[in-house]
């Protein structure tokens, strides 16, 4: 089932760690989890993207979380503000599941 509503705000330039509750999934079954935000209005280009094989998202089989890491250079120079998020997961059988969705909000850093 996917968790809607998952909004978030950061300040550009700042780190972040995503945890998503992954309770009722399999987390040794998982052989996949990928992240991206993309720009509200062009849902097309991905703008941030993380990978449990590429880096920037763990997972954590007893606290049943998958954590998504951004870094400050992610956020850096982003133009836009208004993003949406999703989180999807891949099991050992192919099965793709998109497990969060929301809005990320990026506020402009004065500095």
């Amino acid at each position: 089932m996917t968790a809607k509503n998952q909004d978030f705000e950061m300040y550009e330039g700042d780190s972040k760690k995503l945890v998503f509750d992954t309770s009722g999934v399999d987390i040794a079954d998982i052989t996949e989890v990928s992240w991206s935000a993309t720009d509200n209005s062009n849902k097309d280009s991905e703008l941030i993207t993380k990978s449990l094989t590429g880096g920037g998202i763990t997972t954590d089989e007893t606290e049943s979380t998958i954590t998504v890491t951004l870094d400050s250079a992610d956020t850096e120079d982003l133009s836009t503000r208004g993003l949406v998020h999703e989180l999807e997961i891949e099991d050992t059988a192919g099965n793709k599941n998109t497990a969060a969705v929301g809005h990320m909000k990026l506020i402009r850093d004065i500095n």
